[in-house]
């Protein structure tokens, strides 16, 4: 991938350079070569006629997450003002066969077109219909960052923490709660009904879940790239991210509603009356015995 910045940067006004970028761009076997090919064509040649519809076509057709996910990036960053744009994202959230193609079409359209009227309404309806976990997990996060003063927007992050049939979303819904509603006065009790009550379990294919969900936090880390860093910044931060994961692998209750709820709890109510004899109960009662462990050390701490 230094070679790719290097030749782009070197030879940029050599008639063969583009034409390299491209091939590169479509078919090297690494995706941070590829990764990297579309950036230095962004960067060199954001004005080529070739440029949009190269990376349309990477969005369809690359078999990597960050090289679909970083050529809708840049397709919102160079072309924006097209009309064409605002119609292919809405398209892309919707019948995209992908879902790191939808989050992202999500999170650009978010910042791109937040005061359009029907981009609340697309992603209410995502996180209340969708089919795929990530998309409506992304969505969640998105409608909170545009439009957590809207008064609908409470109200719907209760029924998802509380009914969402997939656990990734309520516990997405509960981070946002706790983090974003402290004091309101509704909060505490349906943290404690969602610490006691929500039916998560470790079940058979438990393994998979939780590969799925360190998969979706890895790519997560992209959102938060600066496409002015190295690109070994972020393949650092992918490699630590991974081999943090690796480490971890069966520590799939940090994505537990129950202990997000009961660590929310901890956190901002720790002198309330309620919350010794929930962790007593946790402790003693919970179906999960990671979690049971867990509460028992809390227990211990707060005790102290």
């Amino acid at each position: 991938a230094v070679a790719v910045e290097q030749i782009a940067r070197g030879w940029k006004h050599h008639p063969e350079t583009l034409p390299l970028l491209k091939q590169l761009a479509h078919s090297d076997n690494n995706w941070q070569v590829r990764f990297e090919a579309v950036r230095q064509i962004f960067r060199g040649w954001k004005h080529n006629p070739e440029t949009l519809p190269l990376f349309k076509q990477l969005v369809q057709s690359d078999n990597d997450r960050f090289v679909r996910a970083v050529a809708v990036q840049q397709i919102v960053r160079g072309w924006k003002h097209y009309p064409e744009i605002l119609p292919l994202l809405t398209q892309w959230i919707q019948l995209n066969s992908n879902w790191d193609v939808r989050i992202v079409a999500v999170q650009q359209i978010v910042r791109g077109w937040k005061r359009h009227p029907e981009i609340l309404p697309l992603l209410t309806q995502l996180v209340q219909s969708d089919d795929d976990w990530q998309v409506k997990v992304g969505a969640v996060e998105q409608i909170v960052i545009g439009w957590k003063r809207r008064p609908e927007t409470l109200p719907l992050l209760k029924q998802l923490a509380q009914s969402d049939d997939d656990w990734q979303v309520r516990s997405e819904a509960l981070d946002q709660i706790a983090k974003g509603w402290k004091s309101h006065p509704e909060i505490l009790p349906l943290l404690h009904e969602c610490a006691t009550n929500d039916p998560f379990e470790n079940h058979l294919d438990v393994e998979e879940n939780l590969r799925l969900a360190l998969e979706f936090g890895r790519f997560n880390l992209l959102s938060n790239y600066d496409y002015n860093d190295s690109l070994y910044d972020f393949i650092s931060e992918v490699e630590d991210h991974d081999s943090f994961e690796s480490e971890n692998y069966n520590k799939l209750n940090e994505f537990n509603p129950r202990q997000i709820a009961l660590e929310a709890i901890v956190k901002r109510y720790p002198d309330h009356p309620q919350t010794l004899p929930l962790l007593q109960d946790r402790a003693e009662n919970d179906p999960d015995e990671q979690l049971r462990e867990w509460a028992k050390e809390k227990l211990q701490r707060l005790e102290n």
